[in-house]
């Protein structure tokens, strides 16, 4: 092989292997560390990006063909090049999504679920959701299971105290989970479910609880913001990891992580409701864009040998919310 082709060679090997990186940084083990995790989070962004990128590229090739003689045909073979890079990387990120679904993206809303399933929904409220929005959604929703991430147990009880003059009643449940300015999570468990109490308090990302009713898990993990993601990736790996040492349970709450980070491989024969329902490409963060170009963060895990998963929705929040809503329905297998 002679010296200009072997460079060629190497070049596009080099160039897949990159673009490998970009779409699944689980092939090299790096979808956890600084930067990959946070950039791989937001696949539709990424896919957005590179198109944009293609599009610049091509734009530069065309103007470079018009104008460059036969002696600049090598640099135009290497924009073409970035361009085909660039929509290699965009349609793997759009592949990932699509497969793991997009059922949801569109903001179309099932009806609320009949009797006969539980109904877990989840929604981090930034603390600035009122009680009576709360209350409202919750009784829309016809919730058994409610997670309020960043949410106190005052207003919690104020949302219980609403619902109960609707004839609708439910238990609280808080606990301190995460640092910053909101760092309490609440949850509304519906007293036909029977009683609950807290009787274990996780490393800074859970709290669980048990009672005549399946047990619960409640979620608030750190946030991938310290420089080595080391408080990260212990609390998310926490968090995955309620769901196979409980497996009769629900685990449900704000992971601040998607499918494609490390703790995910601790699901142990658990899943990943929304992803079985196939709504989980469906972005949960932030509000303030499309359900396509945020990142998919809140989750309802399961054992699929106690639950079946009925379907699975990402609602539209009551105002103040930077989460959409998470509503998954079940019911017992077999």
């Amino acid at each position: 092989m002679n010296g200009p082709l072997l460079r060629r060679v190497l070049a596009a090997v080099g160039a897949l292997a990159v673009a490998a990186l970009a779409v699944w940084p689980q092939v090299f083990g790096l979808s956890g560390v600084p930067v990959i995790a946070n950039a791989i989070a937001v696949r539709g962004l990424m896919a957005t990006g590179a198109l944009l990128l293609a599009l610049a590229a091509g734009v530069v090739l065309l103007v470079r063909r018009r104008r460059a003689p036969a002696a600049g045909r090598k640099a135009t073979r290497t924009w073409a090049w970035v361009v085909v890079w660039c929509v290699l990387v965009a349609v793997g990120h759009v592949a990932v999504l699509t497969a793991r679904g997009l059922s949801g993206v569109t903001g179309a809303e099932p009806a609320p679920a009949g009797p006969g399933r539980t109904v877990v929904l989840e929604l981090n409220t930034q603390g600035k959701v009122p009680a009576a929005a709360l209350a409202g959604l919750v009784a829309e929703r016809r919730a058994d299971v409610v997670a309020l991430p960043e949410t106190s147990r005052a207003t919690a009880e104020r949302a219980q105290a609403m619902l109960a003059a609707q004839g609708l009643h439910y238990r609280v449940l808080a606990e301190v989970l995460s640092g910053g300015t909101n760092p309490s999570t609440a949850a509304l468990v519906a007293q036909h479910l029977g009683r609950y109490r807290v009787v274990q308090r996780g490393p800074a990302a859970t709290f669980a609880v048990a009672g005549s009713g399946p047990p619960l898990t409640f979620v608030h993990t750190t946030a991938p913001v310290d420089p080595t993601l080391t408080r990260w990736r212990t609390s998310t790996r926490a968090a995955v990891a309620a769901c196979s040492s409980r497996p009769e349970g629900i685990v449900v709450g704000d992971f601040n992580a998607t499918l494609d980070h490390p703790a995910f491989d601790l699901l142990d024969g658990c899943v990943d409701a929304a992803s079985v329902a196939g709504d989980a490409g469906v972005a949960t963060w932030p509000t303030a864009l499309p359900r396509w170009l945020g990142t998919p963060i809140d989750h309802v895990l399961v054992d699929p040998s106690v639950w079946t998963v009925e379907r699975a929705a990402v609602l539209r929040p009551p105002h103040g919310a930077d989460h959409r809503a998470l509503e998954v329905v079940l019911t017992p297998a077999g």
